[in-house]
């Protein structure tokens, strides 16, 4: 339902997201629609597959290596919030309104900034399944 607690969260969980996916394979053409859906569907390269790097502009990021089920290897490039630039302070602006609204839900900023975190590296979060499952019902 627009405009309800659930569907406001989901509408800024996907939009920390629309940056970066959907990621298409360039080789067979697969498609991952998230971090989680990337992460589920590929194999680590070596260790945690993750490295921090800057472009020639001085912007940071972090890239996530990962290979594709065909073979080919994939990356990623996920903004760090220390970016100044006028896209990194859109994505911190959505990423706030997101722990505003999780914690006026009653949440505790530090859980949810870590579960907002753990979300967008693709780990899981079962504490904010568990929370948006019972927004819906």
């Amino acid at each position: 339902m627009e405009g309800s607690p659930r569907h406001n969260i989901l509408e800024g969980l996907k939009a920390l997201h629309a940056e970066t996916f959907p990621k298409i394979c360039g080789n067979c053409g697969a498609v991952f629609h998230s971090t989680e859906d990337y992460v589920r569907k590929t194999r680590k390269l070596f260790g945690n597959g993750w490295f921090r790097a800057a472009d020639d502009g001085e912007l940071n990021f972090v890239q996530m290596y990962r290979n594709c089920r065909c073979g080919s290897t994939l990356l990623v490039h996920y903004w760090d919030r220390r970016d100044d630039s006028e896209p990194g302070r859109r994505r911190r602006e959505k990423f706030q309104r997101v722990l505003d609204q999780l914690v006026a839900r009653g949440w505790d900023r530090d859980i949810a900034r870590d579960e907002l975190l753990k979300f967008l590296l693709g780990e899981k979060s079962s504490l904010l399944e568990i929370f948006l499952a019972r927004l819906h019902n």
